[in-house]
């Protein structure tokens, strides 16, 4: 299930300006579908201010039980492979990865690829999704913390991002649809159609792969983002055996055992502080857990927590600083009336 019929007008994208093409994606409102969902117009923008470019299109599938992009790439290959040479042209440069975690199918898209495209077999992890991983993977270029990789020329996108940019930059049309795996199968959905018309009893079920999806509510609808629904494994949990498999799991070797701990008694440190935004939301952690706790949902709860405590101090440290000045303004003011009746007390007053 896809829509044919165009809305823009097909593009010769060999024989049209970098500038031209990005605004064709920006009008098509294409965001990053691998779940971060960033205006892709603005990571192009952004890399095509630097010196190095370089594209690396992602289809390794780092959620347990989602098989969407692989069936993407296993149908689409094609047309994903000329989104990546659509992003070089706008780019201008022929420095073009492509990471999938299947050596058929890799050697299935060299086959059909006849661009410098290196296609490369990368191990599934749960790390592999977060852009720096990936990039250090196939460039051994390290990028650091506190910056993005497009500010370094680096242009990671999902392989369903490509293929939305080739489909409305080549064909006109706009990207609807998408490929979504619905418990087990890969199927074609219209974005925008609500959860509870794609799987009619929602409980029990996960937006999202079933490490790293959030519950489904009956306001949920299918988002851009949205690579799968999944069973919600957690709904038969049992309690917390202290088994310490969740922190062995981590990839970040973050103490997820404490944070969980912490999240249930609602008692954050200052140092959980740093382990909740460290956190990447990987589901390491939830598919180790020999008890099915979906230790996500907790550290999730404590993030959105930690922010509402961090807008309300804020918030009380600006009302704070506004009642000081004011109380300095009155202060001032009633300083000065002060020294203007101490002056006309002093004049010599000619009386009439």
């Amino acid at each position: 299930m896809k829509d044919e019929n165009p809305h823009f007008t097909p593009m010769d994208w060999r024989n049209t300006s970098a500038e031209r093409v990005i605004e064709r994606v920006e009008e098509a409102k294409i965001v990053g579908m691998g779940g971060a969902g960033y205006p892709t117009h603005l990571k192009l923008r952004t890399a095509i201010d630097t010196k190095t470019r370089i594209v690396i299109a992602n289809g390794v599938e780092t959620d347990p039980d989602v098989t969407a992009d692989r069936t993407l790439l296993a149908n689409y290959g094609v047309d994903v492979l000329e989104g990546i040479q659509i992003v070089a042209h706008v780019l201008n440069t022929t420095s073009c990865y492509l990471a999938v975690d299947e050596g058929i199918l890799a050697n299935e898209l060299r086959n059909c690829s006849k661009h410098n495209i290196r296609i490369s077999v990368v191990a599934p992890s749960y790390q592999i999704g977060e852009e720096r991983v990936l990039i250090k993977a196939l460039t051994s270029k390290v990028i650091p913390a506190n910056s993005y990789p497009a500010s370094h020329g680096i242009v990671v996108l999902n392989v369903a991002t490509l293929y939305a940019i080739c489909r409305c930059v080549r064909d006109g049309v706009l990207p609807t649809q998408r490929i979504v795996t619905v418990l087990g199968r890969d199927e074609w959905h219209r974005i925008g159609t609500p959860i509870d018309s794609i799987v009619p009893d929602i409980r029990g079920i996960r937006v999202g792969s079933s490490a790293t999806g959030h519950v489904a509510c009956s306001t949920n609808v299918l988002e851009a983002t949205h690579n799968a629904i999944s069973r919600d494994h957690s709904t038969d949990s049992l309690a917390c055996i202290r088994c310490g498999k969740c922190s062995d799991a981590c990839p970040k070797d973050l103490p997820v055992e404490r944070m969980y701990d912490e999240a249930i008694s609602t008692a954050l440190s200052s140092v959980s502080l740093l382990d909740l935004n460290a956190c990447n939301d990987c589901g390491a952690c939830v598919v180790a857990c020999p008890s099915r706790i979906h230790l996500l949902d907790h550290i999730r709860q404590s993030r959105s927590r930690c922010t509402s405590m961090a807008i309300r101090d804020a918030n009380a440290a600006r009302a704070r600083r506004r009642h000081q000045t004011k109380a300095k303004r009155l202060q001032d003011r009633a300083r000065r009336d002060q020294d203007e009746r101490h002056t006309r007390m002093q004049q010599d007053h000619q009386w009439l």
